[in-house]
């Protein structure tokens, strides 16, 4: 066991060094590489001595034992790492917020940046349309836009092209609307479209981002006959 644990160290160091190297930053990858050899070799003089001290006062059972447990939380914590990918446009991005969020119907975005969908908490993309950058889910299409944003893309071109998702399955999901903001955590207030009041979204009352639904936003960027008729019997939103 001992020969194949040494066999198969160099192998895992390599991965460890592209996994760590998947979430650098590229004008600072050169520095994070120092750091992460650094810390590697830092940790074998360290785990070297520890180790000498531990051995003295257990076991070799209770020693692999210990050993199992640090592997098992270092698989936990890349659970919660998700690559958000390089665009490469050299374009400035928004600010990314480095927090997990633990709680079931809670928002939140993973330690790479990516931000986390309030109603079925999968990660969102970004999706870029005439220079205006929003979060769309991966799985039910949801969109996420920041202040400002609705106004800029709110016409039948740009709902088309990003607003992609089922709209039956978007009406199953607008009956979750108390959630905390995905992007500050702030409370999100339930609103209604004033001209078409069949349309429910929530927005943020810190940030003033807003949350639609798969189909919202393209009933949304256009006002029909019918749209009339569907806001006169819309029920009140509680």
């Amino acid at each position: 066991m001992l020969s194949l644990w040494i066999m198969l160290l160099p192998v895992v160091m390599v991965c460890v060094i592209a996994l760590a190297m998947a979430i650098c930053s590229s004008s600072l990858s050169a520095t994070q590489f120092a750091i992460y050899m650094s810390v590697a070799n830092l940790g074998y003089s360290a785990g070297s001595k520890l180790y000498g001290l531990v051995a003295e006062q257990s076991s070799y059972v209770e020693n692999y034992t210990l050993l199992s447990l640090l592997v098992a939380a270092m698989i936990l914590v890349l659970f919660f790492h998700r690559h958000a990918p390089d665009h490469g446009d050299g374009e400035k991005r928004r600010s990314s917020r480095y927090t997990v969020s633990l709680a079931g119907g809670e928002g939140g975005m993973f330690w790479s940046g990516a931000m986390r969908c309030p109603k079925c908490r999968c990660d969102m993309d970004r999706v870029r349309y005439q220079g205006v950058e929003i979060d769309r889910c991966t799985r039910c299409q949801g969109l996420w836009f920041d202040a400002g944003e609705v106004e800029l893309l709110r016409n039948a071109e740009a709902a088309a092209a990003l607003d992609v998702g089922d709209a039956t399955a978007g009406r199953a999901h607008n009956t979750i609307d108390r959630y905390p903001c995905p992007r500050c955590h702030g409370a999100m207030i339930r609103m209604v479209d004033p001209q078409q009041r069949h349309i429910w979204f929530e927005q943020c009352s810190a940030c003033s981002g807003s949350f639609f639904d798969a189909g919202e936003f393209r009933d949304l960027a256009q006002l029909t006959l019918s749209d009339f008729f569907k806001g006169i019997f819309a029920p009140e939103r509680k």
